[in-house]
């Protein structure tokens, strides 16, 4: 393989349209670019057209400097025709991708003539439309990606979020750091740092402002254009080739492009519910949470020990949390056999360090070229491909292996000791296995780390149950290290901060790493209850965002799911996850009661203090709604541990059914105590709950405590009346005590009034009124009366 053409596609791939970006700032053609112009720009009704690439050709040769063949791809992708002969094949490689990225049917030459708008990018989530749902339009500020999501929380009205001088600002602080990377060698280190530079700012930046509605980033354009070059370049396609595929397209011909250039890899990690949360209590929080992060990391891990044994960079990884990956992959009988190959070897390095508790699925689709026009087929069909796979999990195993080796079991049974945390057998006289060690010590790690770095070795067996998830790791061709500081900064990511650049790292990650600390441990599930307001208990909150299978099916019409708009919805859904739920986690009113044991993908689990957990959720579900245009829900449950000592897997599982509850008859809402309630239900609750607690305050009113019993005899009385227990609900019984408790204090007459209007509603009592109740009780418990 021409180590250094690929490396040169893959850079042209990923600035051939940066030129846009500083387009858009106003800054006028130099006497180079129109001395290039009729070179580089088609003629159409006596203008030139895509004037973009002159911007792009001048950005390579003003910050590279040394990459001439780079310029020259980006300056004709437009116009290969006028391309010199010699690189003429490259120029229509990222020609076809840049087609195929954007899904377009027909090229419309004339799409970009008049002057190009400073348009904003519109919201990916504003165009999704389900459930008869009007589209309307949201749009993100023009702002450099970072941990605090907030500021990319789109808008109503483009007036918010741009104004005249927009482009120029934000262009001016991308060029500052695009400097740093001025004249460095072309390495893989190079090209990582685009990658992760292009995402922190242009991530809000449309790739085609001049059409009638962009919504697709120029990130997600540029990344998906490099993932699709290096396939083309990768299955040496010819000139011949291209030129066949490229007037098909021009012709609108789909149904002639039957060959398929690329696969669609997936993955999925099953039985993660059951690895993660069947520990027993005794160091189960940090178990829990080392578990939890290693299974991000395998999953990552797998994704990116593929596409680094085929020598790709991380543009060909579409997506990878939750526990699922896709990738991008050039499609030849070589690398699908090689794929098959280690979907084999991982499976059994997994099984065998797992003993079954975990499993690997991993399945492949042929993309053809008529396929990327309308991709969402080939998104769903290998979602389907992969549901199967689930359900026959370990079958390749059974084929080369024993059934007893497969089913077990794998314990010796008798008098030998088991591991205190997961049960599994001992070898050594001791409580807790090496394994589940590996994982507090992880969970100890991640909260003190400042860099992960990545290191690639030797895919090899793995023979026997791992005794640290290191081992693991190593065993699918990767290691994952954490630390304060590092010297080597290839393939080093710093955590939780976009300002990689300026200290040399190759990337940056987002992920839930706080952790509540007390004399710098991370607090036991005792400290934590100990810290909530009111009865001490510990309590779980879980969440997922609804109907996902229906927002990538239906959400976005059938001719505009791109792979560039499918790849950008699932990686925006999962930077919420990733970025702004540890932003909230971190702040003063949370970090030291909220752990985030798993938040990625398209849902979260936290152990908190239960007093905190309405308001962590409540702050969620705000945010939420305006990161996704309001056009996104989630679901969600709080469980309060009945014991500081209740097992947490009890818990978990507890809170588990809890969200399948809030999941019944609608979504879109909140188990809380047990009961399931419309997030808009939720918040007037908390406002019940707060005047009562106003109300039994002992250094203020100081009602007695006798106004909860009545609160609830006549909730109570209520449902009684409506199940047809009793004739009729006796209001005037509920109104009577609140008439005596204005006589008997009479100073907070107009309080008790507010809360007396508030719970009863048109003669009638608020539904959930049990629920406000129960939590201004459990929030004003003294340890006498629990």
């Amino acid at each position: 393989m021409n180590n250094e053409e690929y490396k040169i596609i893959i850079l042209s791939a990923l600035l051939h349209d940066i030129g846009k970006f500083w387009q858009r700032t106003g800054e006028p053609l130099t006497p180079e670019d129109e001395r290039l112009k009729p070179n580089c720009c088609p003629l159409y009704e006596n203008s030139y057209t895509y004037l973009h690439v002159l911007y792009s050709g001048r950005f390579v040769r003003e910050i590279f400097k040394i990459y001439d063949l780079v310029e020259n791809i980006v300056l004709y992708h437009h116009y290969p025709e006028r391309a010199q002969a010699d690189y003429r094949r490259l120029v229509k490689i990222i020609q076809l991708a840049d087609w195929l990225s954007a899904g377009e049917r027909k090229k419309k030459i004339n799409n970009e003539i008049s002057e190009v708008k400073s348009e904003p990018l519109i919201s990916i989530f504003s165009i999704l439309s389900f459930n008869n749902k009007e589209i309307n339009y949201q749009y993100l500020p023009l702002v450099p990606l970072q941990l605090n999501l907030t500021n990319l929380f789109p808008k109503e009205n483009k007036s918010e979020v741009i104004k005249e001088d927009s482009y120029l600002k934000h262009w001016q602080e991308f060029i500052k750091e695009a400097r740093i990377l001025s004249q460095k060698p072309l390495s893989d280190l190079l090209i990582t740092q685009l990658i992760y530079l292009l995402q922190k700012f242009t991530i809000s930046v449309p790739s085609a402002a001049y059409k009638e509605r962009p919504d697709i980033s120029l990130y997600h354009h540029l990344k998906i254009t490099a993932a699709i070059a290096s396939c083309l370049w990768m299955i040496n396609m010819d000139e011949k080739e291209l030129d066949k595929v490229l007037g098909a397209i021009k012709k609108e011909e789909l149904e002639n492009l039957q060959e398929a250039p690329c696969i669609l890899v997936a993955g999925d990690i099953s039985g993660i519910q059951d690895f993660i949360y069947s520990v027993t209590s005794k160091g189960a929080l940090r178990g829990i949470k080392g578990r939890s992060f290693y299974l991000q990391l395998l999953c990552e891990g797998i994704a990116k020990s593929i596409i680094k044994k085929f020598g790709l960079t991380e543009c060909n990884i579409l997506y990878a949390a939750g526990g699922n990956f896709y990738l991008l992959l050039p499609n030849n009988e070589e690398i699908k056999k090689e794929v098959d190959n280690l979907k084999l070897l991982f499976e059994k390095n997994i099984f065998q360090a797992h003993r079954g508790r975990l499993s690997l699925n991993l399945v492949y689709l042929p993309i053809k070229y008529k396929d990327f026009f309308e991709f969402g087929n080939i998104w769903q069909n290998v979602r389907t491909l992969l549901s199967r796979e689930k359900k026959r999990k370990f079958s390749s195993l059974l084929e080369e292996e024993e059934i007893t080796k497969i089913l077990g079991p794998f314990e010796e049974g008798g008098n030998k000791k088991v591991c205190v945390i997961c049960g599994e057998e001992l070898e050594e006289n001791k409580e807790i296995c090496q394994l589940c060690k590996s994982f507090e010590k992880l969970a100890y790690d991640l909260p003190r780390a400042k860099i992960i770095k990545e290191k690639y070795e030797e895919i090899k067996e793995q023979k026997s149950r791992a005794k640290s998830w290191k081992e693991v790791l190593n065993s699918i061709g990767i290691e994952f290290l954490f630390s304060s500081e590092i010297e080597e900064k290839e393939n080093a990511y710093l955590l939780n901060s976009s300002d990689f650049l300026s200290e040399g790292y190759a990337g940056f990650r987002f992920f839930a790493q706080n952790a509540p600390m007390v004399d710098n441990n991370v607090k036991d599930l005792d400290e934590i209850a100990e810290s909530s307001e009111g009865i001490k208990r510990w309590g779980i909150l879980r969440a997922d965002v609804d109907n996902l299978g229906k927002i990538f099916a239906e959400g976005i019409k059938k001719e505009e799911r791109t792979i560039s708009r499918m790849a950008m919805l699932s990686e925006m859904l999962s930077l919420f996850f990733n970025a702004q739920v540890e932003k909230i986690a971190k702040e003063e009113d949370f970090k030291k009661d909220i752990y985030v044991i798993y938040s990625g993908g398209d849902d979260l689990f936290v152990i908190g203090a239960w007093s905190k957990l309405p308001d962590f959720a409540k702050r969620l579900f705000f945010d939420f709604q305006a990161f996704t245009a309001k056009r996104l829900t989630f679901s969600a449950s709080i469980y309060i541990a009945p014991s500081q000592k209740f097992p947490i897997y009890q818990a978990a599982n507890n809170a588990k059914e809890d969200l399948e509850l809030a999941k019944r008859n609608g979504k879109n809402k909140i188990t809380f105590l047990g009961k399931p309630i419309p997030w808009e239900k939720f918040f007037s609750l908390e406002e019940i709950k707060n005047k009562i607690i106003y109300l039994l305050n002992k250094e203020g009113p100081n009602l007695p405590r006798s106004l909860l019993h009545i609160l609830y005899q006549g909730w109570l009385e209520k449902e009684r009346a409506k199940k047809e227990k009793i004739p009729v609900f006796r209001i005037w019984r509920l109104l009577y005590a609140f008439k005596r408790l204005k006589e008997r204090h009479s100073k907070y007459i107009e309080k008790i009034d507010e809360l007396e209007k508030t719970v009863i509603i048109d003669k009638d009592l608020h539904s959930y009124l049990n629920v406000s109740v129960r939590w201004a009780e459990l929030l004003t418990k003294t340890k006498k009366e629990v």
